[in-house]
């Protein structure tokens, strides 16, 4: 049987209310990984190559920050925005009191620093928010199954005791 026959088993399994909450489901939790797929295309395709200002340089452990303050064509706001760096970086940065970046004009939210550490944890947590959603799939499909293969009515509610 072709693949399009399997896909019409399996929407009318489950249902197409849980299959559009599947997929309104995977659309949420990967919004941020779109997001950021995004906004990096944004830097390398509209990003200009500026210098900013060093306004501040804290550590903390292993963790060196920096407050940049961008020039009026990339943020007319001239507000500060904190950017995680390797030391190397850091130190560079802190003495020169510049750092060189990649920036969008007018969305200074939107830049590339050299040396920047990125987290991780957006990734994982996306990751993470598939694989219970791919589970949970998994979960009504295999009792989808088990109801097809149960003899008795198939009206897709509970058996409740007489009484």
């Amino acid at each position: 049987m072709g693949g399009a026959g399997r896909r019409g088993r399996l929407v009318s399994a489950i249902g197409p209310a849980r299959w559009l909450l599947v997929v309104a489901l995977l659309a949420l939790v990967n919004v941020p990984v779109v997001a950021s797929l995004a906004t990096d295309r944004r830097i390398a395709t509209e990003g200009v190559a500026t210098t900013a200002e060093v306004t501040d340089a804290g550590q903390e452990g292993d963790r060196y920050a920096l407050l940049l303050r961008f020039d009026a064509e990339v943020d007319p706001a001239r507000r500060a925005w904190p950017v995680v760096v390797e030391r190397e970086t850091w130190q560079q940065a802190r003495e020169s009191g510049e750092l060189a970046v990649r920036a969008v004009p007018g969305d200074p939210g939107a830049f590339d620093a050299p040396g920047e550490v990125r987290s991780r944890t957006g990734l994982w947590m996306t990751l993470l928010g598939n694989v219970l959603v791919a589970a949970w799939v998994a979960a009504m499909l295999r009792r989808a199954r088990r109801r097809r293969a149960e003899p008795g009515d198939d009206d897709g509610e509970p058996d409740r005791p007489a009484g």
